[in-house]
């Protein structure tokens, strides 16, 4: 494991940990995005683990269930924020069309040992779902400071994240076919990006139970 793949896993842990001290506070908004963290943590602990300690070398297929379910976690995080924009429940309709086609990709489309590509389209929702709060925000008007509002901090976290890493997902494969050595470098590139990502959802948790502590205090 690298020193970066240590410092991301590092971050990952400290966003958990500060969602974890501050559970009671964020809970009611934002207990999908623990979940998130929560998953994310597990899932990165256990590709090396089943490397070492099993001899697995290719863990491409846990892909296949990890991606759908960290999209429809944040998913719901959208689905709760953009509720004015979502009336008539079509932010629903594209949640479950992600959800079945990453269920049909690896049984009809794609091979189950191969990095999955769903990640492509669930960046695509994602981004859009980034884009949409912040039009949001701008036409409601309704946050005086914008610094002071978690899902401000944690939206910018999802717009950076998955809009560079969008042409990596949706390429890995060819780029693996194409050069290992660039395929490394662009999993440390993501990875850097996945430490910012994290950095970020931390301080939105930190800003999330402040916010909670002053509307409790009156």
């Amino acid at each position: 494991m690298t020193t970066l793949k240590l410092v991301a896993i590092l971050f990952e842990f400290f966003a958990l940990l500060t969602g974890t001290f501050y559970l009671k506070q964020i809970r009611a908004r934002f207990l999908y995005l623990y979940a998130f963290v929560i998953l994310g943590l597990i899932t990165e602990m256990s590709m090396p683990i089943m490397s070492k300690v099993y001899g697995v070398e290719n863990s491409h297929w846990l892909s296949h269930f990890y991606f759908p379910l960290e999209f429809l976690l944040l998913a719901l995080v959208y689905l709760q924020e953009l509720r004015p924009l979502n009336k008539k429940k079509w932010i629903n309709v594209i949640v479950a069309i992600i959800m079945l086609f990453s269920i049909v990709n690896p049984i009809f489309i794609q091979e189950f040992t191969k990095y999955s590509e769903v990640r492509g389209f669930t960046s695509i929702v994602l981004v859009m779902f980034s884009i949409l709060y912040y039009y949001q925000v701008m036409a409601d008007a309704k946050i005086t400071k914008l610094a002071n509002e978690p899902m401000i901090w944690i939206n910018t976290a999802v717009l950076l994240y998955f809009a560079s890493g969008l042409f990596y997902n949706m390429l890995f494969t060819y780029i693996l076919e194409y050069s290992k050595d660039f395929a490394n470098l662009s999993v440390t590139y993501n990875t850097a990006f996945g430490v910012s990502f994290y950095s970020l959802i931390t301080i939105g948790f930190w800003k999330a139970a402040k916010q909670q502590k002053a509307i409790a205090g009156g």
